[in-house]
């Protein structure tokens, strides 16, 4: 149904279960949708919309490299358990 929309699925980094927070926080990793020039891209960006660089690449923009967090789902045979959402404490 959702194939020929905009929607997708979130990547899938681990498989398996997770005995600890700390085994947890080892999955967030450097996020997959950024390239190494992204921040270059987005100044240049800014700066071709009139916008101020400074303000968007500064003071707008989370400017850490890795992913904004985690989204883990327990499951159980065909049911779809438990969900829970991560954030990084600096992503806002």
């Amino acid at each position: 149904m959702l194939a020929s929309g905009p929607v997708v699925s979130v990547p899938v980094v681990y498989t398996g279960v997770v005995k600890s927070a700390k085994d947890l926080s080892t999955l967030v990793c450097p996020s997959l949708y950024k390239t190494p020039e992204w921040r270059e891209r987005l100044r240049a960006a800014a700066e071709e919309a009139g916008s101020d660089p400074d303000q968007v690449a500064l003071r707008e923009t989370d400017r850490s490299d890795n992913s904004e967090g985690l989204y883990a789902r327990q499951t159980v045979p065909r049911h779809c358990g438990n969900h829970c959402l991560s954030l990084r404490n600096c992503f806002s």
